[in-house]
């Protein structure tokens, strides 16, 4: 969402971003007259969407998340993501992963659907591979292959709307990322540490964990929304070194990482999270918070929780150098 918005800003477009961002797109049409809004749409914002019509639509991945608001089922909350194209007809843009099995899965069951557009990095053909050619480890710094594909998508988006190449590559040169998505904060004594305080899922969470070649010291948990953690495990088994759990109730999320993970430490307090985490790291390691879970049970949102802890990385960053 933040991409796309970067990009058709940059280049000169008139443009608003609304929805699941902190700004309701009722508010952006009353108060500013924009030429395009770009809108991120949660399963509970699309529940209540009856009239819109979308021109581009965009499904990036759907994994098991919000599962205890749907009795614990995927098909409910599926026919809610879906929602986006309601209303679409085939003069629209329907950009999609092509990786995603339940994307594809409901998708064969369609018949009246928008032009399509898949996307996906493992794929070679003239159209994705003009994209990527806009696309250099040079003009685009975000960590993680996930980064990649969101940039795909938010290429094809400029692309459908008319932005000349050059402008996208400028665009592209420019993004800095998003606060709490996989964002480096400091180092503490050589050490570096992320914030991911956004992954309020675990395929957010899987996506920061491959992001990182070195040993993870991972700081996780929080409110549990009926997560499944085993596809978290082989990744954890791999690249985990320990793991601090920070939540009220933290039995769930450490019980499914003990067989293995190890040391395993619970903490309900993000000072001590953080001391933690520091105080196991050794050099050539990396601090990663990212949860997981969603940030309900210890914070106002997935903001404060971000911001909670990366005044709490800075605060014993200040404490080494007056010690030292």
């Amino acid at each position: 969402t933040h991409l796309t918005y970067h990009l058709l800003r940059e280049a000169g477009l008139n443009v608003g971003m609304a929805g699941n961002v902190g700004t309701s797109f009722s508010r952006k049409v009353l108060e500013n007259k924009y030429d395009y809004c770009v809108l991120e749409l949660s399963n509970f914002q699309l529940e209540g969407m009856y009239t819109c019509k979308l021109d581009i639509a965009c499904l990036l991945n759907i994994t098991p998340d919000h599962l205890d608001r749907y009795h614990g089922q995927m098909a409910p909350y599926l026919q809610a993501k879906f929602r986006i194209l309601q209303n679409m007809t085939n003069q629209e843009h329907f950009i999609y992963n092509r990786a995603d099995p339940n994307i594809q899965a409901y998708l064969q069951q369609q018949t009246m659907l928008p032009c399509q557009h898949p996307v996906s990095v493992q794929e070679h053909n003239a159209e994705v591979d003009d994209r990527l050619s806009l696309l250099t480890a040079s003009n685009f710094r975000l960590r993680g292959p996930h980064n990649w594909f969101n940039a795909l998508v938010a290429i094809k988006v400029a692309q459908l709307i008319g932005v000349e190449a050059t402008k996208i590559q400028a665009g592209l040169t420019t993004f800095a990322g998003v606060p709490h998505r996989i964002e480096w904060v400091t180092e503490v004594g050589g050490i570096p540490v992320y914030n991911d305080s956004k992954a309020t899922n675990v395929e957010a969470t899987c996506a920061a964990l491959r992001s990182f070649a070195q040993p993870i010291i991972w700081i996780a948990g929080g409110k549990d929304k009926g997560n499944d953690y085993t596809i978290l495990q082989p990744l954890v088994k791999t690249r985990v070194k320990a793991m601090i759990c920070l939540g009220k109730d933290n039995a769930k999320i450490s019980q499914a990482f003990r067989q293995v993970v190890a040391p395993i430490y619970e903490t309900t307090q993000v000072e001590e999270a953080v001391a933690i985490a520091l105080a196991l790291a050794q050099p050539g390691d990396v601090v990663l918070f990212s949860p997981a879970c969603a940030s309900f049970d210890l914070f106002k949102n997935f903001e404060e929780r971000g911001e909670c802890f990366k005044q709490a990385v800075l605060h014993a960053r200040s404490a080494q150098k007056i010690n030292s």
